[in-house]
């Protein structure tokens, strides 16, 4: 039974701004599920870094964002174990990196450019202003800007909290649509979170309003996504785009291990269904 002993662990509190609960429960679901399929699953949380640090399993299923966890993830990555998702990934791939990649292998975004903090966008108003070095997690992280006034506050803010580099996007007109998937498993879901009012942990979402819902292909966003997730190494995965009146879509989020909290449980057999399939090719080798 060593083989299928498996070291689960949890999001600290700060890198679950306003999805606490969610989060828990959706990792809860999952751990159920390998329990079920005969995993041995220990659950710990990722601020208990001494502990994870002496583990000395061969199974990871994480949804674990510090750094000091994450480097030590990625040692145990490097010396041989199954981490999912990816630890060495999610260091590689950071906000400006995944921006990077999108770019590169043409993946459809706003007109986006990286840059320091305090320079003038080479964007026309009105544009989001996003910290570059980790994903959001306040409201502050990522802003949208009018004007020149709004802008310089935004600067100050992110000089302040030693915020040196920021992705600059063109803001999408359009439906703003969230989407999660699981690479490899078939299950990918989209959701209008402005609908009836809604909006999402921070309220930003507000701003593209209420849903026309226009006519876009739900299986060639699947299909970009997913090859997304591949190129990143990103399996388990969630974000949002921007559909407009044509059906042309813009991705303008992409993260590891959203809350899923609009379709858990299919999230969390899924999830289940990937981790397996991975320990299977892992123990075959």
């Amino acid at each position: 039974m060593k083989a299928n002993r498996v070291t689960a662990i949890s999001r600290a509190v700060e890198y679950s701004p306003n999805c606490e609960r969610n989060d828990a429960l959706i990792f809860g679901e999952v751990c159920n599920g390998l329990q079920k399929k005969g995993f041995q699953t220990e659950i710990v949380c990722e601020a208990d870094i001494d502990f994870i640090e002496k583990t000395n399993t061969k199974l990871y299923i994480s949804m674990a964002r510090g750094r000091r966890v994450l480097d030590i993830l990625k040692k145990k990555e490097n010396s041989g174990a199954l981490v999912i998702n990816s630890a060495k990934s999610l260091i590689k791939y950071n906000r400006i990196e995944i921006t990077k990649k999108m770019i590169e292998c043409g993946v459809p975004i706003p007109q986006s450019e990286i840059t320091e903090t305090g320079s003038t966008p080479g964007i026309s108003h009105h544009f989001w202003v996003k910290r570059g070095d980790e994903c959001a997690q306040n409201a502050k992280d990522v802003c949208f800007v009018e004007n020149a006034e709004q802008l310089e506050r935004v600067w100050k803010d992110f000089e302040a909290r030693n915020i040196s580099q920021v992705v600059i996007s063109k803001h999408a007109e359009g439906d703003l649509v969230k989407f999660y998937g699981v690479e490899d498993t078939g299950f990918f879901f989209t959701c209008f979170p402005t609908e009836n009012g809604g909006c999402g942990k921070f309220g930003a979402e507000a701003i593209n309003g209420e849903p026309h819902k226009y006519s876009f292909s739900h299986s060639k966003l699947r299909e970009e996504c997913n090859r997304l997730a591949r190129i990143l190494n990103i399996p388990i995965y969630g974000g949002d785009c921007v559909v407009g009146e044509n059906g042309d879509f813009k991705i303008i989020d992409f993260n590891d291990w959203p809350s899923f909290s609009r379709c858990r449980t299919d999230a969390a057999e899924a999830i289940t269904e990937f981790f397996c399939k991975q320990a299977d090719k892992f123990h075959s080798i």
